[in-house]
């Protein structure tokens, strides 16, 4: 029983308890983010611990972003991890030290109940096309070409001039 009260007492502690008494202005301000976006994607993050949310993109305000873009958070209540569902749309606040991370207590909410905070945002920005894509389709597709280039010119080059014993 003495166990079970420390542990009771140890999780209750390290749980992540949330004041909800910050304003619009406050919450946009701490942010280096806020966009909407759809979760396409999520996986672990075993390096830094936690998960990453893949977004795709709809809408931004305070600094533009990508059309797509990658966000950390903690694993859930323990390190106030802020669980995305996959295909939901969401109004997202975004702090960045080394990579884009969001946590519960920022005012993360999905963006069908975020009609109040998106009328006071405005109209915002939509995002940058990612502009590295079309450009590593040819590089990747110029690399393939070379190499079967490469290689078929190695197996003709065996095959009609023959090795000299």
């Amino acid at each position: 029983a003495l166990i079970f009260c420390f542990l009771s007492t140890w999780v209750s502690v390290y749980a992540c308890e949330c004041t909800e008494t910050e304003d619009l202005q406050s919450r946009y301000d701490q942010a280096d983010y806020v966009f909407t976006g759809t979760v396409v994607g999520l996986n672990t993050n075993w390096i830094s611990g936690g998960w990453k949310f893949s977004f795709k993109v709809e809408q931004s305000w305070k600094k533009s972003t990508s059309d797509f873009l990658i966000i950390n958070t903690g694993w859930e209540d323990q390190d106030c991890g802020y669980i995305f569902e996959e295909g939901e749309s969401y109004l997202v606040y975004v702090t960045r030290k080394f990579t884009p991370k969001t946590r519960q207590c920022v005012g993360n909410m999905k963006k069908s109940k975020a009609a109040e905070v998106l009328t006071w945002l405005g109209e915002g920005q939509a995002p940058e096309r990612n502009s590295m894509a079309p450009a590593m389709f040819w590089i990747v597709g110029a690399l393939g070409a070379l190499s079967v280039i490469f290689i078929a010119f190695v197996v003709l080059k065996n095959r009609i001039i023959p090795a000299k014993r």
